[in-house]
């Protein structure tokens, strides 16, 4: 992932596919509290006709590289820039890893 020249941040300006923000920090320990990744996956969640919970297909919780992680589909940010930003600030904010998948974040 590009860094900011300006401020060394993340640049996700141009990035495909989907970001995965993983529950590590960039020093390597584990970020707390524990239910991040839950609190704001749920902020985009809705729940169906059924009554059932169901995550956004933009903005979800995976397990990658062996840790919990937020999966965040880019299409977010044309759909709802400001939710982006806030999630692109969060990581940044919090020295979370960051990694760029490329393609399309479709649910697997």
């Amino acid at each position: 992932m590009k860094k900011n020249r300006n401020t060394g941040e993340a640049d996700w300006s141009d990035q495909p596919g989907a970001i995965l923000i993983l529950g590590v920090t960039r020093s390597g320990h584990a970020f707390r509290p524990g239910d991040w990744i839950d609190r704001l996956a749920g902020l985009y969640s809705t729940f169906s006709q059924d009554r059932s919970f169901r995550y956004s297909p933009y903005v979800r919780p995976v397990m990658a590289r062996g840790a919990r992680a937020l999966l965040v589909d880019v299409r977010l940010r044309k759909r709802e820039p400001t939710g982006f930003r806030f999630l692109k600030e969060f990581a940044n904010e919090n020295n979370l890893m960051i990694e760029c998948i490329p393609g399309r974040a479709e649910k697997t």
